[in-house]
């Protein structure tokens, strides 16, 4: 009676060999998360310093009227429809006046308070969509301006599509470089024929 030939080293391989891919899959998913926690970490920290910088650059002129030229330092609030915008707009107590960037060529609109309310600081965030159709973050705050109530809505915003393509590319990468090949099961495949024969 013909038994099959079972080679304890093509076993000990391909064990090992699923073991590997399996830890590997493993670890570029944990650092895959850790990429995008830390990512998306520093885009909203970069546009909560933004708009910080924004509420302290602007003020109001004796009629009333908004006043300032904010310089976040960053281009992208220069190039129309980047997906990076900041703005200024009255609320209330007889302000008037609307500043905008120069990337912000068109008006984004902000949801209902009711839909998105305002945390303790009188700020919120959401998402929206851009001028140019990409996604964008939106961190906004209330703040009175001068010593007659005049309220007035700071907004700056960030790509979230540019962002998304930058974790995304990572992710490839990571993948490319840690990823097993077609040639080590095909190595595997070798072994067993040699054993076997």
């Amino acid at each position: 009676m013909k038994t099959v030939p079972r080679s304890l080293t093509f076993r000990v391989i391909a064990f090992s060999t699923v073991w590997a891919v399996i830890a590997l899959i493993a670890i570029a998913t944990v650092i895959t998360t850790l990429y995008r926690q830390a990512s998306e970490s520093g885009f909203n920290s970069l546009l909560s310093a933004h708009l910080f910088n924004l509420i302290g650059s602007v003020g109001v002129s004796p009629g009333g009227a908004l006043t300032g030229s904010p310089d976040l330092g960053d281009l992208r609030f220069s190039q129309p429809g980047s997906g990076w915008y900041w703005s200024v707009e009255p609320v209330a107590g007889d302000l008037t006046g609307v500043l905008r960037s120069p990337s912000m060529t068109g008006p984004i609109a902000s949801p209902p308070v009711s839909d998105v309310p305002f945390d303790s600081g009188f700020q919120r965030s959401y998402t929206a969509d851009g001028i140019a159709g990409e996604a964008i973050a939106v961190f906004e705050s209330e703040f009175v301006l001068g010593s007659n109530n005049r309220v007035a809505r700071f907004r700056v915003m960030g790509n979230l599509s540019e962002l998304e393509e930058q974790i995304g590319a990572f992710q490839r990468r990571l993948w490319f470089e840690t990823g097993v090949e077609g040639n080590d099961v095909d190595h595997v495949a070798q072994i067993a024929d040699a054993d076997a024969a």
